[in-house]
């Protein structure tokens, strides 16, 4: 991590919420086929994407970003389901998409902290 420039965190962000986005889009429920995911560990994933996202969003512009990019992006992944064949908007897929931003930002903002504080 050290000798990362913040430029380099805000790349990896970019490339991760557009891979979220796609799977968020993603027709996996359709009736064709076997959802990937049953409920439980379907919020587990939602919370893992957006904790990975929470935490790169702090490295590249901070704790502030990183938890308004949670809350935003969280939303509107879950309001672009709508759209999606056999996809839906959920209130509990939003809210393990908040926390695990939040956690993410958390984890990230101290590793980052502790880093800058041993230089």
């Amino acid at each position: 991590m050290r000798g990362w420039s913040r430029s380099r965190w805000r790349w990896i962000y970019v490339a991760v919420a557009t891979g979220v986005l796609l799977l968020s889009v993603a027709p996996l429920g359709t009736p064709s086929g076997p959802r990937w995911l049953p409920a439980p560990p379907d919020k587990l994933a939602h919370f893992a994407l957006h904790a990975a996202l929470g935490a790169l969003a702090t490295a590249g512009w901070g704790p502030v970003v990183g938890i308004a990019s949670g809350l935003w992006l969280g939303s509107c992944f879950e309001l672009a389901q709508i759209f999606a064949p056999g996809r839906n908007f959920s209130l509990g897929d939003m809210a393990a998409n908040f926390l695990g931003a939040v956690c993410g930002v958390v984890i990230a903002w101290r590793v980052f902290r502790r880093g800058r504080a041993r230089r």
